[in-house]
């Protein structure tokens, strides 16, 4: 990242997600998408954008395969609330979405 160093620019991207506790990954791709692998399924925190939710989505598949359970969107800006549909498994049930209104 231009004008960043090592430290600052590995918040931009992780590489692909981190664990950064039992079950639980961080990936970071201009925004965060944090993953909880809970007995019913994931819980995403924010999920990226459509440009790198997919890579994001194949890198944490690598990891789990757990479908996703629940998303939750932070908010509605294009980087946190846009990148779903790379997550979820063929054959699985919608997942339940929990974001403000506004």
């Amino acid at each position: 990242m231009r004008g960043k160093g090592p430290q600052e620019a590995k918040f931009f991207w992780t590489g692909g997600p981190v664990e950064v506790a039992e079950r639980t990954w961080f990936a970071s791709q201009f925004s965060g998408c944090t993953a909880f692998e809970t007995d019913e399924g994931l819980v995403l925190v924010d999920t990226g954008t459509r440009q790198f939710a997919p890579m994001i989505a194949a890198m944490l598949r690598q990891k789990t395969q757990a479908p996703v359970h629940t998303a939750i969107y932070t908010h509605g800006h294009i980087d946190h609330a846009y990148g779903l549909e790379a997550f979820l498994v063929e054959g699985q049930k919608r997942p339940r979405v929990i974001a403000h209104s506004a």
